[in-house]
């Protein structure tokens, strides 16, 4: 499986693209990364949204390809209003969530199998892709290297975020690759030894 990370957009955010066997999927759409995928001449088979915060589908009405998400499109996820009222030149057009995940634990898109795990707290729709057959999981803005998702935005809640980190994700194997919606990657291990309720 080969993983590439392309971070881009006004919050530089990060999106991810994993091939393998001859399907290509692409983990978010922060602006720009149609054209990165442009000049590479790829066109991903399935686009995945860790959650519809603006910064991680700015990008997601251009691509012609079915699209995964925890829930529906949503302007009361995407947040774009709120972005522009504190001077973000933001532009999210609307999109169609032809996967909806809500009540399912696992997808399999050609050789990817998927553990799903909701980890709502940073926005209610919040799901992290794990892939435990290559030890790595798309964390979304759940849990970051040396932090975890803001709780102070709409649809927030920061109890239910560390519920969710503790008992999902630094329950994942220690060694398992973290890849955030920004900054580097951690792992499990790495969090357990600074995360307050680890």
């Amino acid at each position: 499986m080969n993983l590439e990370q392309y971070t881009g957009g006004t919050v530089a955010t990060n999106g991810y693209l994993l091939e393998d066997g001859g399907t290509t999927l692409l983990i978010d759409a922060p602006e720009g990364i149609f054209e990165w995928l442009e000049q590479k001449d790829l066109y991903p088979d399935h686009l995945l949204l860790t959650h519809q915060h603006f910064d991680h589908v700015e990008d997601a009405s251009r691509f012609n390809c079915p699209i995964h998400a925890f829930a529906p499109f949503s302007r009361e996820l995407t947040l774009d209003e709120q972005a522009r009222a504190w001077g973000l030149p933001v532009s999210v057009g609307e999109f169609e969530v032809t996967g909806v995940l809500e009540g399912k634990r696992e997808l399999t898109l050609g050789q990817f199998k998927f553990d799903l795990l909701h980890v709502p707290g940073h926005s209610p729709d919040s799901v992290v892709y794990s892939l435990p057959a290559h030890g790595l999981a798309l964390s979304g803005d759940t849990i970051f290297n040396h932090g975890s998702g803001r709780t102070d935005l709409p649809g927030g809640d920061g109890p239910t975020l560390f519920d969710g980190i503790r008992t999902k994700l630094l329950t994942l194997p220690d060694e398992t690759r973290l890849y955030p919606g920004h900054g580097p990657h951690t792992t499990p291990a790495a969090e357990k030894a600074r995360f307050p309720l680890a």
